[in-house]
């Protein structure tokens, strides 16, 4: 039956895991495995060890839980968010705000703020601009809706404010980030 060992480099760092029927006759290929909790394990020729420096790895965590901060923003800026639009059960409405409804909205806006500059210019009528409401949107909460002018740009507002909150808060934990001097303290630090 195959057996773990541990590979190390010529400085005793940990290289890779290795199955085998026996020890193979290598002296960089020893039998006592690694303790959980270690960054990056050393062998000193009796024990493991951390290898790398209490600064080197807060340097590494540091950046670990800024990537980890940077996919929970993401996610919530993804996952939607509640409107100040109110439903007709007056309810305020959910809206999707996925890498799809961003591209939607958008490209929305960007036509609503055409027909604004023509509206100013004199190239369509109040009417013809009227007629371009309402719009028809998909919301998480009420399923497809109709709205208007005013709506629409409410709920433009409301994403901007959304995915400006979000990174706001992303900044403010990556500031704690930076400002921490130890492991634990870096751990401490959560999107919540």
């Amino acid at each position: 039956m195959e057996r773990k060992y541990i590979r190390i480099d010529e400085n005793g760092n940990f290289v890779a895991d290795e199955w085998h029927m026996q020890k193979p006759d290598d002296e960089n290929v020893i039998e006592t495995l690694p303790p959980q909790g270690l960054f990056q394990p050393k062998w000193d020729g009796v024990k493991w060890v951390e290898g790398k420096l209490d600064s080197e790895r807060l340097a590494d965590v540091k950046q670990a839980k800024k990537n980890e901060l940077f996919q929970a923003c993401e996610s919530e800026i993804n996952s939607g968010f509640l409107s100040s639009i109110q439903g007709t059960d007056g309810n305020n409405i959910e809206f999707f705000y996925d890498e799809k409804a961003q591209s939607k909205l958008n490209s929305q806006t960007n036509k609503v703020n055409i027909y604004m500059n023509q509206l100013s210019l004199g190239k369509i009528t109040q009417t013809e601009y009227d007629a371009k409401f309402p719009i028809s949107w998909r919301s998480k909460s009420h399923g497809w809706i109709q709205l208007s002018e005013t709506d629409y740009l409410t709920l433009t507002d409301d994403a901007e404010i959304h995915e400006r909150n979000n990174l706001q808060k992303r900044s403010q934990l990556e500031g704690q980030v930076d400002a921490v001097t130890t492991i634990d303290e870096v751990n401490a630090i959560v999107w919540a």
